[in-house]
């Protein structure tokens, strides 16, 4: 019992003292880890920008997906599509929605040419413009439809009514 008994700290400290992880040391010893051959330090990598073959083949693969995505929600809509096609309610809410999607859409394509209006070329805002100009022509479209559409409703409408007023 005349044996003097470490403290535990102290004995937890000789463990980890003890404990050698051996990637640890070679990380430690050997110099290849932070020079190269050529004596020089290691550089952190660096981002560089894909080519634009290799940006053109994504973004060509991502619009396949989005194709092939369209697909398979048509054929779920086709029968929605028929089911409501006579029912006037649902167009509307139809048009009305795609309008929204249109508006949407203008003000993130004026938004993204306003802000980079100073770096780009003016041949890339001519474009922006374009794709602006052509869902604009949709949009007038689409109001003189939902014009059309509420004058024969309500046509009906008062053509319906009329013979139960006379009663």
């Amino acid at each position: 019992m005349g044996v003097e008994q470490e403290p535990p700290v102290q004995r937890q400290i000789d463990a980890i003292r003890a404990f050698r992880n051996v990637s640890d040391d070679l990380l430690l010893v050997d110099l290849k880890t932070f020079v190269t051959e050529h004596r020089r330090l290691l550089v952190k990598p660096e981002y560089f920008d894909p080519s634009v073959k290799e940006t053109k083949i994504k973004t060509l693969d991502l619009m396949k997906q989005a194709i092939y995505g369209t697909q398979l929600r048509l054929r779920d809509l086709d029968g929605v599509m028929e089911r409501f096609k006579d029912n006037q309610a649902f167009q509307m809410a139809f048009l009305f929605y795609r309008l929204d999607q249109l508006i949407v859409d203008m003000r993130r394509i004026y938004t993204l040419a306003l802000n980079k209006r100073l770096r780009k070329p003016m041949y890339q805002h001519i474009i922006w413009y374009e794709h602006l100009a052509r869902k604009h022509v949709d949009v007038l479209y689409i109001v003189q439809f939902v014009i059309d559409t509420h004058g024969r409703v309500m046509k009906n409408i008062n053509v319906n009514v009329q013979p139960m007023m006379s009663q």
